[in-house]
Parts: C-alpha cells; sequence; structure tokens
C-alpha cells in the first residue's frame, strides 16, 4: 500500500495545489495558536508545538485503526494518499526559485538578487554574486530534501503518522519564526533529530549517485558529525559531484559566479542528482517490497 501510493502522490504532485494547501495551512496555523493560546505561551514554547502535533497524530491514528478492515482497504489507502499529498504539497519556494532563475538567465542582476532575498528569507546586499549563487543553490537542496526526501523518508518508516509528523513539525517551526519568536531548543532539537537520519541518508545517495569514491569520502567525514545541519552536510555532499572535498566548515567555496555558463551547468547538474537520488529510493523500496512480501 504504501508503494502504490507514494507513486500516486507523485504523479499527482504535477497539479495545480496550491489553494487547497494554503487552506490546509492556515486552518493548523489557527489551531497552533488557539493551542498557545490555551497555555498562554507564545507559538515557540514546547507546550503547545506538542499539543498541536500530538493532537492530529492521535486524531489520524484513532481513525485509522477505526477504519483497518473496510472495504478491502480501500478507505485505509484514500487516507494514506490524502495525508502524503498534504505532507508532499508545499510548493511556496517554486515561483521563487523560476523568477531568480528567469532574471539570472536575463542578466537582471537587481531583481535576481531580490528573488534570491526571498528565497533566502534574509538581505544579500552585501554579499557577491558567487556567494548568493552558492547559498541559493544550497538552499533549493535543502528545499527538496524538506520537501520531499524527509517526508517519503518517514512516510516509509512510521506510515502516514509519520510523514504527518514531519509537516507539523515544520509548520509549527515556521509560524514560531514567521512570528519573530523564539524557539524552544527542544523544539529544534527534536526537528533535528527528525532531519538526522534522512539527511544522512540522503547524502549516501548524492555519494553513490555522484562520485562516489569522492563522496563517500566526504560522507565518512561528516556523517557523525552531530552539529553540522542538514543544509550544509547536504551541500557539502553535493560538492563532491563536482570534484570539491569540503574541509572546512565552510562549503560555499569554488563555486561559478552567478549569471555564467557554469553556474547554469551546476544548477543542471543538482537537478539532476536530486533526480538520481529519487529514483534511487524509489528503487530501492520497491525492491524491498519484492523481497519481503
Amino acid at each position: 500500500m504504501k508503494f502504490f501510493a507514494l507513486l500516486v502522490v507523485l504523479l499527482l504532485q504535477k497539479l495545480p495545489n496550491q489553494g487547497v494547501h494554503h487552506g490546509l495551512d492556515r486552518a493548523y496555523r489557527a489551531f497552533h495558536r488557539w493551542s498557545a493560546q490555551i497555555w498562554k505561551s507564545h507559538l515557540g514554547a514546547t507546550a503547545p508545538f506538542l499539543t498541536s502535533v500530538i493532537f492530529w497524530l492521535v486524531a489520524v491514528w484513532l481513525l485509522l485503526w477505526w477504519i483497518d478492515g473496510w472495504l478491502a482497504g480501500v478507505p485505509a489507502l484514500l487516507i494514506n494518499l490524502a495525508i502524503l499529498y498534504f505532507a508532499l504539497g508545499r510548493r511556496d519556494e517554486q515561483k521563487w526559485i523560476q523568477r531568480y532563475m528567469v532574471a539570472w538567465r536575463q542578466g537582471d542582476h537587481q531583481a535576481a538578487y531580490y528573488y534570491a532575498e526571498e528565497l533566502l528569507e534574509r538581505p544579500c546586499t552585501e554579499e557577491s554574486a558567487t556567494q548568493v549563487h552558492a547559498q541559493v543553490l544550497a538552499k533549493l537542496t535543502y528545499l527538496a530534501f524538506d520537501r520531499l526526501f524527509m517526508v517519503i523518508f518517514w512516510f516509509l518508516i512510521l506510515g502516514p503518522l509519520g510523514a504527518l509528523l514531519v509537516r507539523l513539525s515544520e509548520r509549527a517551526l515556521y509560524h514560531a519564526r514567521q512570528a519573530y519568536q523564539d524557539v524552544d531548543p527542544a523544539i529544534e532539537h527534536f526537528h533535528f533529530l527528525l532531519e538526522w537520519p534522512a539527511s544522512r541518508l540522503l547524502g549516501l545517495t548524492f555519494a553513490l549517485a555522484g562520485r562516489p569514491i569522492l563522496g563517500l569520502r566526504q560522507w565518512s567525514a561528516d556523517v557523525l558529525k552531530t552539529k553540522m545541519d542538514s543544509e550544509t552536510f547536504l551541500n557539502r555532499q553535493l560538492l563532491t559531484a563536482c570534484g570539491h572535498l569540503s574541509q572546512a566548515a565552510a562549503c560555499y567555496q569554488e563555486r561559478p559566479e552567478m549569471m555564467t555558463p557554469e553556474a547554469d551547468q551546476e544548477v543542471a547538474l543538482l537537478k539532476e542528482q536530486l533526480w538520481r537520488a529519487l529514483i534511487i529510493w524509489i528503487a530501492a523500496f520497491a525492491l524491498s517490497v519484492i523481497l519481503w512480501s
């Protein structure tokens, strides 16, 4: 059921879905704010976070338990499809990516910087074109991980509850940061624990799908660095496909200038690496279904 649901939802991602997901996100944001009011706390506090996440996890678990065995499992399959579709449905950043790429290829530096700032969610006026381009690529890699690979990973491990947990945790963090409120360290540590196994597995996939010898050297050097965030880890891993081994903590060195053929080629390589990784994950899961069914 998991494999079929995953394939169907990945196909449905091509359909317009912003209206549905924006409505669901607004509803969850209202529930999160209500939880904060009940606890007389702020959005970044642990109690509202746990309330807003656990309530929906328990509700979905009870629903799945209640309909288990109904109509040969068709209702349960539909619930799986709906939850996975919801968890994978965030695509707000796509418009900024497309506008950034168009402005970049047209040589419009001012517009490219503006769209890069919207994508990175911070000012970039003091940084060089090389730094901006490198950070945009790193952000694109992380967004692909956060919006796709991490959801798939936990869906395959824990089913629809895993996918829902990732989505609700990310949204709750986003609500607090959007309101410029402090987030309790416990919440950030919990979300990092959700990211850690999925990001390290994706990094290993990048290593094997790119330049395996160089990639495995980088992966083995970084995999146990618990203080290294997922964006940095994945970006360092992707650099091995370009022939670079990152030694220092920074991972933006030796990148081509923005608005050059070399940078355009690097964007194409990023897309290729992401597609390769997705194909490897789906093929590995399909093989596991065949072997253990």
